[in-house]
């Protein structure tokens, strides 16, 4: 493994996953309120993308609880909450987002599974500003989390860090 600064792949690794999980739970939820505006949208299409929602949600929630338990600490004295910085804390911090992810990603397995077996809605519905398909940035969402490994790898290896100094 290169010479990384395991707090700062830390720190990448949860803003990144908080990013994408943010994301893809806002274009469900827009999809879920264009296709109601729509109205000629299957309930069994809608009922779907709510189910995907609530698997979403519960991702974050445990996210939530996991940056609260292991990324954060709060200093004596202090309210305000820091990151981890003891070699111990971010190695347990780092274990812990895994086995998290682990668990998430067997939601997302079901997630990618549901969206494959639905029914596209017509591209005329789904569509939105500048020619972008709202159905599409959805799938595009999950298959961002469910590779999201490969990010962790990449930040763990000192790729990503490097990556971000470039640009």
């Amino acid at each position: 493994m290169a010479n990384v600064n395991l707090n700062d792949a830390l720190w990448e690794i949860n803003n990144e996953y908080r990013k994408r999980l943010s994301l893809l739970m806002g274009h469900m939820k827009l999809l879920e309120q264009l296709l109601k505006m729509q109205g000629n949208a299957e309930p069994a299409l809608r009922a779907a993308i709510r189910r995907v929602r609530a698997t979403l949600e519960e991702m974050d929630a445990d996210h939530h609880d996991w940056r609260h338990c292991y990324f954060y600490q709060a200093p004596e004295g202090d309210n305000r909450r820091r990151m981890v910085t003891s070699p111990e804390a971010v190695q347990l911090a780092l274990r812990t987002f895994s086995a998290m992810f682990s668990d998430h990603l067997h939601e997302l397995d079901r997630v990618t599974a549901t969206m494959a077996d639905l029914p596209r809605p017509a591209p005329a519905m789904t569509r939105v500003i500048k020619g972008s398909d709202l159905w599409e940035m959805c799938l595009d969402g999950v298959e961002a989390l469910a590779t999201y490994d490969h990010f962790v790898h990449d930040a763990l290896s000192g790729k990503s860090h490097r990556l971000q100094q470039m640009t």
